[in-house]
């Protein structure tokens, strides 16, 4: 497991529309998240980038897109759109990952499994 989330029941104000787009992969991978504002983010349109896996060139951008109000039947956070698969791990970066998804497509090609 990379990574491990406690979830804890908190009030919590105002829920944060989060897109994050995975860059330089085509067609574009993206998701759009509901978390909880208690995150420190306060306004709507923050940008900033971040790096997964600092080796393979993962980066990401992520923008606080909308602020909405807290749906009492919803649980946080929630994943409430999106396009594309992710890639699998080490598969090289973006460049690999279009090195990948060549090979998944052709089924003669000495990669495909």
């Amino acid at each position: 497991m990379l990574y491990e989330f406690e979830a804890k029941w908190v009030i919590v104000a105002k829920i944060l529309q989060m897109r994050i787009t995975l860059l330089k992969t085509e067609p574009s991978v993206w998701r759009r998240l509901l978390v909880p504002d208690n995150i420190s983010f306060r306004k709507e349109n923050i940008k900033f980038g971040y790096d997964y896996d600092f080796g393979d060139g993962w980066r990401h951008e992520v923008v606080v897109e909308e602020i909405l109000s807290v749906d009492p039947n919803q649980k946080y956070p929630f994943c409430s759109a999106g396009e594309n698969e992710c890639p699998p791990e080490d598969c090289g970066g973006p460049w690999g990952f279009e090195n990948f998804k060549s090979a998944m497509a052709d089924p003669n090609h000495p990669d495909h499994e």
